[in-house]
């Protein structure tokens, strides 16, 4: 639950951390009113539009804090930092969410890479969100399943966000 410039977790207790606090900002500046997942999805149209930036390595459960952090403050990053800030937003709306490093085939479709995404649990259950996808091949990367994704995603490591006793961490 927001209230003010805090998130307060399902326990009640605050939660102090510094990318759940941009979060919050985030969502106050760019979700507007409406359901949870109307304002998610306009808070995952404005990440999907912010530049996509090369960066090596896959994520750890100790990195994907600073990879949310990097979108929603300096507006670039690869598929994991679209990722971890579309989960980051999600979580603060009050979703249940998960961070899938997995794989997908790359842009000539002729071999799989490394591949990050968002995995948010809706009231009709879990969808991914792939705002890397949906910036820069012009698909629509919201709300989607592995299934009827226009391009092949394999599962991989999910990390989940976990929130409570006043922080947040991430873990496999």
């Amino acid at each position: 639950v927001i209230a003010g410039d805090k998130y307060y977790a399902p326990d009640g207790t605050r939660v102090d951390d510094d990318t759940v606090d941009v979060a919050v900002k985030f969502v106050k500046d760019y979700g507007g009113e409406g359901t949870p997942e109307e304002r998610l999805h306009r808070c995952f149209l404005k990440i999907a539009s912010y530049d996509y930036m090369t960066l090596y390595g896959k994520p750890t459960a100790a990195t994907i804090a600073s990879r949310g952090m990097r979108m929603l403050t300096l507006h670039n990053g690869n598929c994991y930092c679209y990722a971890a800030a579309t989960c980051y937003v999600a979580r603060v709306l009050g979703f249940d969410v998960m961070l899938n490093s997995g794989q997908c085939l790359d842009r000539t479709a002729s071999f799989y890479t490394g591949h990050g995404w968002a995995e948010i649990a809706f009231d009709d259950g879990w969808f991914m969100c792939d705002g890397s996808f949906h910036h820069s091949r012009g698909v629509n990367g919201f709300k989607r399943t592995l299934q009827n994704f226009e391009w092949r995603h394999i599962s991989g490591t999910r990390f989940k966000l976990v929130v409570g006793d006043g922080g947040a961490y991430w873990t496999v």
